[in-house]
C-alpha cells in the first residue's frame, strides 16, 4: 500500500511537472491594443437608384439564399419596360427576317440560273444576269451576317435591360443575412415609397466573421502572422477571441493600409454579428512556443538613465546581449535567449 501511495505521488508530481513544461513552452503574450472592426466574410449595401415604390420584401426572415429577391423597386414600371423591350425585339426580328428572306430568294434564283444554259436563260428573260459561284457565295455570306446581326442585337438588348433590372430587382449576391434600413410594413402586400439614394438593405455573408485590424507599426509587421491572435473585451470577464486568418492592402480614400484579419470561431458568430458596424478595441497577442522574458519599457528607461541609446534595439543589445527581441509592444518588450552556436569539430 505504501508503495502504491508513493507511486501515485510520483505520478502526480510527474504530471504536474509535464503540465508546467507545456505551459512554459506555449503562452500568449500581450503586445498592443488597436482600433478594430468586426466584419463579415462579405458585405454589400443596396440603395434606391431613383425615387419610387418598394415591395416583395422578405417577411419575418433575416436569412436568404444566393439569387433570392429581397426587394423590387418600381415593379409595375419595370414589368412594362420588360414587355416593351420584348415587343421592340420582336419588331426588329421581323424586319430582319424579311431582309434575310429577300436575300435567300435572290440566292435561290441565282442557284436556279446556274443550272440553265444561255438559251434557257434567254427564254425567261435573264440573259444579262450573272449567275456564277462567286455571286452565290457572296449572298450566302450576306445571309449569315444578317442572321448573326439579328441574334447579337437581341442579346445586347436583353443584356442591357437585365443590367438595368439588377438595380431594381434586388437579389442576394450570396447566402447570408438581410438587414433592412426601415421598418417592414405590417401588411406584406403594401408597397413602401422611398426617396432617391435612400438605403434599402445591407446583406452580409455570415459564413464567417473577422476582426479587422489596421497595422501601421513596422515592429508588428515583422512578427510571424501565424503566431498572432486578438481579443475583444465584451464586458465583465467575457472576451471574443480570434486567430489570424489573412491580410491584404485596403484603400481608405487615397490612403492605403495593411489590414490583418482574425477569424472568429464559429461558436462566436452570433456575438460577432452584434458587433458589426461598431468600433472596437482589439488586444493583440503573440503566441510563443518557448518562454519569453518580458520587460516593461518604463522600467528599462527608468533603470538606464546613464546608458545612452538611440532605439529599443540598441538598448537591448547593450543590456541583454544574450537575448534577441521577439516583439516590441505598446508597454513591453519580449525577449528570447539566443541559441548558442555549436562548436565546430
Amino acid at each position: 500500500m505504501q508503495f502504491f501511495r508513493k507511486s501515485l505521488r510520483l505520478l502526480s508530481a510527474g504530471t504536474f511537472l509535464f503540465s508546467a513544461i507545456l505551459s512554459a513552452q506555449a503562452a500568449d503574450y500581450y503586445v498592443s491594443q488597436h482600433r478594430a472592426k468586426v466584419v463579415p466574410n462579405k458585405i454589400y449595401s443596396f440603395a434606391m437608384p431613383e425615387a419610387g415604390t418598394l415591395d416583395d420584401l422578405l417577411a419575418g426572415r433575416t436569412q436568404a439564399k444566393k439569387g433570392e429577391l429581397i426587394a423590387r423597386i418600381n415593379r409595375a414600371r419595370m414589368d412594362s419596360e420588360a414587355l416593351a423591350v420584348e415587343l421592340r425585339i420582336g419588331a426588329e426580328r421581323l424586319a430582319k427576317k424579311k431582309e434575310i428572306l429577300a436575300l435567300v430568294r435572290q440566292k435561290e434564283e441565282l442557284e436556279f440560273l446556274q443550272g440553265l444554259d444561255t438559251e434557257e436563260r434567254a427564254l425567261i428573260g435573264k440573259r444579262e444576269l450573272q449567275a456564277d459561284a462567286r455571286a452565290v457565295a457572296l449572298l450566302t455570306e450576306q445571309i449569315e451576317l444578317a442572321e448573326r446581326e439579328m441574334a447579337a442585337s437581341e442579346k445586347q438588348a436583353r443584356e442591357e435591360f437585365a443590367r438595368k433590372r439588377e438595380l431594381y430587382d434586388l437579389a442576394m449576391p450570396f447566402d447570408g443575412r438581410v438587414q433592412y434600413h426601415f421598418s417592414l410594413p405590417e401588411n406584406t402586400g403594401e408597397a413602401l415609397r422611398l426617396a432617391a439614394g435612400a438605403p434599402i438593405a445591407t446583406v452580409a455573408d455570415d459564413s464567417a466573421y473577422f476582426v479587422a485590424v489596421n497595422v501601421v507599426h513596422p515592429e508588428l509587421i515583422r512578427l510571424p502572422v501565424k503566431a498572432l491572435s486578438v481579443k475583444l473585451s465584451l464586458g465583465g470577464n467575457e472576451a471574443l477571441e480570434a486567430a489570424y486568418s489573412h491580410k491584404r492592402i485596403e484603400k481608405n480614400g487615397n490612403v492605403e493600409a495593411l489590414v490583418y484579419f482574425f477569424r472568429v470561431p464559429e461558436a462566436s458568430r452570433e456575438r460577432a454579428h452584434e458587433l458589426l458596424d461598431g468600433n472596437c478595441v482589439a488586444r493583440l497577442f503573440y503566441n510563443s512556443q518557448t518562454e519569453l522574458k518580458v520587460l516593461k519599457k518604463a522600467d528599462l528607461v527608468r533603470g538606464d538613465a546613464e546608458t545612452p541609446f538611440a532605439s529599443w534595439e540598441a538598448l537591448i543589445a547593450a543590456k541583454f546581449p544574450q537575448h534577441e527581441i521577439v516583439f516590441i509592444g505598446e508597454t513591453s518588450i519580449g525577449l528570447r535567449e539566443r541559441e548558442l552556436a555549436k562548436p565546430q569539430k
